[in-house]
């Protein structure tokens, strides 16, 4: 039978891997994208001081690139949706060059930024390797396979 200290030791690492999720107003969605146009995808420590300072919500700085890199980049976006086909190729890749995001994202998937595909390199071998991680709890999958049927402009 087990202690009481260890019972209580496998409740907390249950809480600790819940992910909490992150509402986002629109007036930080439009400082963020201001931020980035203004700072780059690289200074995150200045996106979030400029966040901050305009919308008055205070967000570390790794919290506020995976908003922009899984919700507000336009490369992310409009790329199109994971599928298992990708993700077999993905896992080929892996195996022959490691796990190199920028690397894999410029040479094999230029539609992909690197952050995407470091998320989905890291889920290899979980059961929802297979699944697009920007489809959040807030959005439903059909908002995706909407988005892909849709016919290219003219």
């Amino acid at each position: 039978m087990k202690k009481k200290n260890e019972l209580d030791g496998a409740a907390d690492r249950n809480k600790r891997s819940r992910r909490k999720s992150v509402s986002i107003l629109p007036e930080e969605k439009k400082a963020i994208k201001e931020a980035v146009r203004i700072y780059g995808e690289k200074s995150w420590e200045r996106v979030a001081e400029h966040v901050a300072k305009a919308v008055g919500i205070t967000r570390a700085a790794p919290l506020v690139s995976q908003i922009w890199f899984y919700g507000l980049c336009p490369k992310t976006q409009s790329a199109p949706r994971w599928n298992e086909e990708r993700n077999s190729r993905l896992k080929a890749l892996v195996k022959e060059h490691g796990r190199d995001s920028v690397f894999l994202s410029y040479k094999f998937f230029p539609e992909y930024p690197p952050p995407f595909l470091s998320r989905l390199m890291a889920r290899l071998g979980s059961k929802h390797e297979n699944s697009d991680p920007r489809l959040f709890r807030s959005r439903s999958p059909d908002a995706l396979i909407e988005k892909d049927k849709k016919p290219q402009g003219k």
